[in-house]
């Protein structure tokens, strides 16, 4: 039988014959294997996880075969990472060798828009053989002509892949999938406070914990058919953001069964930041012209063997080793001045720009 897969985080996949053994899957292993935990670590070395962070693939640039990985989280949780006990980002990422390991962030790294209310940060992420990573493609991110085409709107059905601070896997990492749905769209601004930057949201309604802040969320299209046209379980996916926060209940706590990690009870609504700023971003020029740098530079090695870049991430035992400090390798200073000139608007009126 002639089998098509548009499983979630990769492009359309046919089959003649036996389908792939992820095939049907609600939510496939590429998916679980997309995000990874940030975590912060202790002036006592021990690391506590913080929110979740997930891979997204481009490949726009003129190399043949060559795409730029980024990991993208909350801005918030970052900020969480870099004044909590060594003021570094670590991440834990499973291996290919069926385990995990802290990896720490090198300084300067992270791109963050200049408007406050964008909680929304990124870094170029470089491929090492040993971490078993699966960026979403490019083709999952949601844009405006998506969104039409599917008439994505309030009650359409969530899927949220990230971190439960209760279980995080003791071998490899554990994320867990939560579902829900659109509750209210990104229409206007939303201000909790005056010393709060107001910001566009969508309103989910899903129970968000401290641990999914970062975690992709994922609109569900519905069922795909086969190319005989019968009903298949495989489903469809759109990246609509990522999990910013959600609302406590006025009530500081109550009953256990219904209180989240921090001892508060959840209203139900979580707030998720909209994909277009994410697009926005790593359309931009200055990002751009880094990711065809780096490809430029990838062209330049070919044939050698790829390892981890140290400028972008540094192995945590590395940076444990007594009497040695992990080396780093020094930011483009255009690069860095670019980064920081990143800025990103609120909506417009008449909606968010067009691809392209």
């Amino acid at each position: 039988m002639l089998y098509v897969d548009r499983g979630p985080g990769r492009p359309e996949r046919w089959f003649l014959g036996d389908a792939a053994p992820d095939y049907g899957m609600r939510i496939s292993e590429d998916m679980l294997r997309s995000v990874v935990f940030v975590c912060s670590r202790g002036r006592d070395g021990t690391y506590t996880e913080q929110g979740t962070a997930f891979g997204v693939s481009i490949a726009d640039s003129p190399t043949p075969g060559y795409s730029q990985a980024y990991l993208v989280t909350a801005r918030h949780v970052i900020d969480v990472c870099e004044r909590t006990g060594d003021r570094r980002v670590h991440l834990r990422i499973n291996t290919t060798d069926g385990r995990f390991r802290y990896v720490e962030v090198g300084e300067n790294l992270w791109w963050k828009p200049n408007d406050a209310g964008v909680d929304i940060a990124f870094l170029a992420l470089d491929y090492s053989p040993d971490l078993d990573l699966c960026p979403l493609d490019w083709e999952v991110l949601g844009t405006e002509d998506a969104f039409e085409h599917y008439s994505l709107g309030i009650g359409d059905p969530l899927a949220i892949v990230g971190l439960f601070t209760s279980v995080t896997g003791r071998q490899q990492n554990r994320p867990i999938v939560r579902s829900g749905n659109i509750a209210a769209m990104p229409d206007e601004p939303i201000l909790e406070g005056d010393d709060e930057p107001p910001y566009l949201a969508y309103l989910v309604e899903m129970r968000s914990t401290g641990g999914l802040s970062g975690s992709p969320v994922l609109a569900v299209l519905g069922y795909a058919r086969d190319a005989q046209g019968e009903l298949v379980r495989t489903r469809q996916f759109l990246l609509i953001g990522l999990i910013r926060g959600h609302w406590p209940s006025p009530h500081a706590s109550g009953p256990h069964h219904l209180a989240d990690d921090f001892g508060q009870v959840q209203r139900g609504i979580a707030t998720v930041t909209p994909v277009q700023y994410l697009t926005k971003m790593l359309m931009s020029e200055p990002v751009i012209a880094h990711r065809r740098q780096k490809a430029a530079e990838h062209a330049a090695r070919q044939g050698k063997k790829s390892v981890l870049d140290s400028a972008t991430l540094v192995p945590a035992d590395a940076a444990r080793a007594p009497g040695r400090k992990p080396e780093r390798l020094a930011i483009d200073a255009t690069f860095e001045d670019a980064a920081r000139m990143l800025a990103l608007t609120p909506r417009p009126e008449g909606g968010w720009p067009k691809d392209g």
